[in-house]
């Protein structure tokens, strides 16, 4: 489904010169677009503020988007938020459709480690900079609630960094009042999340069992089945199986809660202190 014509014209008249589509969910779409004389991604949002069914979706996100500020290890360009009200259809009535401006990533993590282009520190590299982003945003109160491969952006420019994207099922953590609400990536989210319960640990089980995908092909559901302390999985040092599935147990009592660098650094640790063969460079299927 394409941008409407009178949505892309107005947003053109306000000096956004779109590019390819290079992706697309259920509430935007993001182009490659020339703007202010920079290449970034501009993300047109698919229904207007007065949409009924979805407008509330669009204004949760912008709300978000405006208490975050510059952090190396978010795509997002704080403060730029471009705001239209145009009127379209036959009665000509009054819609406001909203576009946000991002860092342009030159590939998603799922795909570069399919491309086999990711060597172990690497992968622990890009995992200590999302990591790194999800501390700052606990640090407001706010929740993810979207981490997987897909949502992990990789930039080659030197320094080559990671940077977390998709901020449309964010919330802050007093909205949650413990209950769990909207859309969610299924073979990614903690358990509870079927239960529509809210626990503090679900970004960094969500991390965890990225990485335990791509290391392994299985997902944290398949992987709890098949681990039993020992040297189970293949892709996995014993001491990393360890740090994983203790992020990624069942009970969200039974998970550490000193965050999401703190996790990454135990791996950092196994990593060296215990050097694991390569991760076979097998290709992982998206799953949601």
């Amino acid at each position: 489904m394409a941008m409407p014509d009178d949505v892309r014209t107005a947003f053109e008249r306000q000096g956004v010169v779109f590019g390819p589509l290079v992706g697309e969910g259920s509430f935007g779409r993001v182009h490659s677009a020339l703007l202010d004389g920079c290449i970034r991604a501009v993300k047109v949002y698919k229904f207007p503020l007065e949409d009924a069914q979805h407008g509330n979706v669009v204004s949760r996100e912008l709300e978000t988007l405006r208490v975050i500020k510059a952090h190396p290890g978010l795509c997002y360009l704080a403060g730029i938020i471009r705001e239209l009200h145009i009127h379209v259809g036959e009665r000509g009535r009054r819609q406001t459709y909203v576009a946000t401006v991002w860092l342009l990533g030159d590939d998603d993590l799922e795909n570069r480690w399919n491309d086999g282009a990711i060597d172990d520190a690497m992968l622990l590299k890009y995992f200590a900079d999302v990591a790194a982003a999800l501390d700052y945003m606990h640090s407001l109160g706010l929740h993810h609630r979207d981490i997987k491969p897909k949502n992990v952006l990789i930039f080659d420019s030197p320094p080559a960094c990671a940077r977390l994207t998709d901020f449309s099922l964010a919330k802050f953590v007093s909205l949650t009042s413990g209950n769990e609400t909207g859309h969610h990536t299924p073979n990614f989210a903690p358990p509870e999340t079927r239960q529509r319960r809210f626990h503090e640990t679900r970004d960094v089980y969500s991390l965890a069992a990225s990485f335990l995908f791509l290391r392994t092909g299985i997902t944290a559901a398949e992987g709890r089945e098949l681990y039993h302390g020992g040297d189970d999985l293949p892709g996995l040092s014993p001491a990393e199986a360890r740090i994983v599935f203790e992020a990624v147990a069942e009970n969200p009592v039974h998970r550490p809660r000193d965050g999401a660098a703190a996790f990454v650094a135990r791996l950092a640790a196994a990593f060296a202190g215990n050097r694991f063969p390569a991760a076979p460079k097998h290709a992982v299927a998206s799953i949601a």
